[in-house]
């Protein structure tokens, strides 16, 4: 009992911005445990709106509670029922875990009596897990390297080209300064449910989403470092104005200098969406040059073949990145083609389906089911039939 009283003075002193340094240290120790979830909850439930309306890796403790709360957001104690409440930040988002709006109004899920419990276990036999790392490495011999199964440290070692996967979820292209070895194009593949960061050889950062591909030369020496891009991945270009980095999306030309950026180019989405976050991106279509800066997007609508520039949203460009689903003003169609990606599905649509647009987040990081129970609370059924998710009208 003195423990959690210490707890509870702690995140009060911590909401209030009071808390000292060392204080930090051992609230951040004791929210390691679950014994003080409850006290966290009930500050989320009735205090939420003395948090921070956001938070970054400057604030180590907050992303602490933040990732506490994501834990316990799909355990089997949970079964999720919408409830309305006013819209906020992040913190609106943390203190549930799983949050969507329709207009303007945020949905969030509170636990249900013991009664239903038993129906979300056995509801949970008939799940999906959500993806992870998971990607493959196709070599210029043709040799594929499944990188989600292959043992940390070096894959490829030739002529001065070091390969190696260095940590869950991460590959590291190494080239040393004289190399006589002839430049060789590899690509990495994720899978639906699949995600990977690749280190290009130039220190170049990319990062995969699902069912996406990149395709790049085992060295950068011409002119021009280019790369093919099929399906989404976030970009974080190493600076080097002498030598422009070039992303080639079916019918986009992406030309860059140092920057971050993100891009989403599925075949089954009407638009190629390009999301610059700082430095500089020109988008080209047919000789027709878009200079875009930081904070805009780039989008090509593939029916009209139009390419503009409008005010771009870093939050739902970036959520997948960071473990979320984004919606803005999404119709039930655009959000379910999301999940089929993450969760490996098939999509079949029975009966009239809800016109209405939607807005919110749903984290990434727990099953299908959680994902289900949102749209049932906007109206939306379904019904999983192995990897065949069917979507209906609710009874």
């Amino acid at each position: 009992m003195e423990q959690q009283q210490v707890f509870k003075t702690l995140l009060d002193k911590y909401l209030a911005g009071n808390i000292s340094t060392a204080e930090k240290v051992k609230l951040q120790a004791l929210l390691a445990s679950n014994e003080y979830w409850e006290l966290l909850q009930a500050h989320l439930d009735h205090d939420w709106e003395q948090l921070p309306a956001e938070t970054d890796d400057t604030d180590p403790l907050g992303k602490a509670i933040y990732e506490k709360v994501q834990q316990h957001a799909f355990t089997e104690q949970h079964l999720m029922q919408p409830v309305y409440i006013s819209k906020r930040k992040w913190w609106a988002v943390a203190s549930v875990a799983v949050v969507i709006t329709v207009s303007a109004t945020l949905y969030y899920f509170s636990v249900k009596s013991n009664h239903h419990k038993d129906e979300l276990a056995n509801a949970m036999q008939n799940d999906v897990a959500p993806g992870g790392d998971k990607a493959i490495l196709t070599l210029a011999n043709g040799q594929k390297v499944i990188l989600d199964s292959s043992k940390q440290g070096i894959i490829l070692s030739q002529s001065g080209l070091t390969v190696q996967k260095n940590g869950t979820g991460r590959i590291v292209y190494q080239v040393s300064g004289k190399t006589n070895a002839p430049v060789e194009f590899n690509t990495i593949t994720t899978p639906p449910g699949g995600q990977f960061l690749i280190v290009l050889p130039d220190g170049s950062k990319v990062w995969l989403n699902s069912c996406s591909s990149l395709h790049f030369p085992t060295d950068f020496r011409e002119p021009q470092r280019n790369v093919d891009l099929k399906g989404e991945a976030y970009f974080e270009v190493a600076d080097n104005a002498r030598q422009p980095f070039h992303v080639t999306v079916n019918e986009i030309d992406i030309k860059v200098l140092g920057t971050k950026f993100n891009v989403m180019a599925y075949p089954d989405e009407d638009n190629i969406r390009t999301t610059l976050l700082q430095g500089a991106v020109q988008l080209w279509n047919i000789n027709k040059p878009l200079l875009l800066k930081p904070g805009e997007e780039g989008r090509y609508n593939r029916n009209q073949s139009t390419l503009m520039a409008i005010a771009g949203n870093e939050e739902e460009a970036l959520a997948w990145k960071n473990g979320y689903f984004s919606f803005e003003h999404a119709d039930l169609k655009s959000i379910t083609r999301q999940l089929a990606r993450w969760y490996d599905l098939e999509i079949v649509y029975e009966g009239s389906l809800p016109e209405q647009k939607f807005m919110g987040m749903i984290s990434r990081n727990g099953p299908l089911s959680g994902a289900l129970n949102v749209l049932k609370g906007m109206g939306v059924s379904s019904r999983l039939e192995g990897k065949r998710l069917v979507i209906m009208p609710k009874d």
